[in-house]
C-alpha cells in the first residue's frame, strides 16, 4: 500500500510539473507577443514622429525661404526709393553726375542689370551692365531730330572714360511696359513687370522690371519714371 501511494504521489508530482512547465511556456510566449506588439507600435510611432518632424522641418524651410524672398524683394524697393528720392532732390543733375551716382549701385548689386530714368517727352538716361562692360546712353527726344550718344568701357578700365559716340536712338521708353505700368499705378509704389528686352541687353537673361513714377514738383514739370532691370537668376542666387 505504501508503495502504491508513493507511485501515485510521484505521478501526481510529474503531472503538476508538466502543467507548470506548460504554463511557463505559455506565459513566456504571451510576453514575447506583447513585447513584439509594443516594439511594432514603437516603431510605427517613431516613423510617424519622424514623418511629422520631416514635415515640420520642410514647413520651416519654406517659411524661411519665403521670408528671405520678401526681404530680398524689399531691398530692391528700398534701393529704388532711395534713387527716386535722389532724382527728386537733384532733378537738374547732368549725365556725368547721374553716371557717378548710379555706377556704385550696379557695382554693389550684381542682380541689377541696368538702371535708368525717362520722362514723358521720351528723354532717357540708361546705365547698363553688358557682359564685362559698362554702357551709358543718353537720349534726347525733346529735340528734332532726336539725338543719342553712348559711351561703353571695360569694367577693368582705369583712368578717364572714352569719348562718347553718337548712336541711333533705341526703343522709346514711353512704349515700354515698365513705363506704362508705372503711369497706371495709383499708389505711388514701385511696380514689378516682366521685362521686355532692350536691343542692347543680353536677351538670354530672364529679366524683370521694377519701375516707379516720379511726379514733378509743379504741373509744368515733366513726370519721370525710374526703373531697374533685374536679372532673375542672379537675384535668386542671393537667397
Amino acid at each position: 500500500t505504501d508503495a502504491l501511494d508513493r507511485s501515485r504521489t510521484g505521478r501526481t508530482s510529474m503531472k503538476n510539473r508538466a502543467i507548470s512547465e506548460r504554463w511557463t511556456i505559455i506565459g513566456v510566449s504571451v510576453l514575447i507577443v506583447i513585447a513584439l506588439g509594443l516594439l511594432a507600435r514603437g516603431i510605427a510611432r517613431n516613423k510617424e514622429r519622424a514623418q511629422q518632424l520631416g514635415l515640420l522641418a520642410l514647413d520651416r524651410a519654406v517659411d524661411s525661404q519665403h521670408w528671405r524672398m520678401e526681404l530680398l524683394i524689399k531691398s530692391f524697393v528700398w534701393d529704388m526709393d532711395r534713387e527716386a528720392g535722389y532724382a527728386v532732390a537733384h532733378s537738374g543733375r547732368s549725365d556725368a553726375e547721374l553716371l557717378e551716382r548710379w555706377l556704385p549701385v550696379l557695382q554693389n548689386r550684381y542682380s541689377i542689370a541696368s538702371i535708368g530714368i525717362a520722362n514723358d517727352r521720351g528723354d532717357d538716361r540708361l546705365l547698363q551692365r553688358i557682359d564685362s562692360s559698362w554702357s551709358f546712353t543718353s537720349t534726347n527726344r525733346s529735340s528734332v531730330p532726336a539725338t543719342s550718344w553712348n559711351i561703353t568701357w571695360s569694367m577693368q578700365r582705369a583712368g578717364p572714360l572714352p569719348d562718347r559716340m553718337a548712336v541711333a536712338p533705341d526703343v522709346d521708353p514711353r512704349e515700354t511696359i515698365w513705363f506704362s505700368q508705372a503711369l497706371e499705378d495709383r499708389h505711388d509704389e514701385p511696380v514689378w513687370t516682366v521685362a521686355e528686352e532692350r536691343s542692347t541687353v543680353d536677351t538670354s537673361k530672364d529679366l524683370m522690371h521694377l519701375s516707379l513714377l516720379i511726379r514733378g514738383r509743379t504741373d509744368s514739370d515733366a513726370y519721370r519714371v525710374i526703373h531697374f532691370d533685374i536679372d532673375a537668376a542672379a537675384m535668386l542666387a542671393d537667397l
